[in-house]
């Protein structure tokens, strides 16, 4: 994996987007705006997931493949923790599986995303 130099743009961005997705899990949905999005539940959390994947990775992967793994566990991590917070908070959310299993999709599809692109940097840089 080539070395990558960390922007303060793509950290703050990481940073914002997670404290955003954080917050838009915990929140009473009901505080939320209206929005026909929200009724792509699955496709949401699946996008959510893979833009969060892709930005911390862009914002932590150094040049070795273990930062990749730790941005992969963490971002994991966060939505099986959030699913399993939501159960036990009582503010109008739930516990589901499908939605562990979208979140897990998604931070797989921001993976190779990230994982693409970077290739394409590689070649174009050669």
């Amino acid at each position: 994996m080539q070395a990558q130099k960390t922007s303060i743009y793509w950290l703050l961005a990481a940073v914002l987007y997670s404290a955003f997705l954080v917050y838009v899990s915990l929140v009473n949905p009901e505080s939320l705006p209206e929005s026909e999005l929200l009724s792509y539940d699955k496709l949401l959390h699946f996008g959510a997931y893979a833009v969060q994947t892709f930005l911390l990775a862009k914002a932590f992967v150094k040049k070795l493949y273990i930062h990749f793994i730790a941005t992969v566990v963490g971002c994991l991590t966060l939505g099986l923790s959030l699913e399993w917070a939501q159960g036990f908070m009582r503010q109008g959310r739930s516990f589901e599986y499908l939605d562990m299993a979208a979140n897990a999709l998604g931070v797989a599809f921001g993976s190779f995303i990230y994982l693409k692109q970077l290739n394409l940097e590689r070649w174009i840089s050669h």
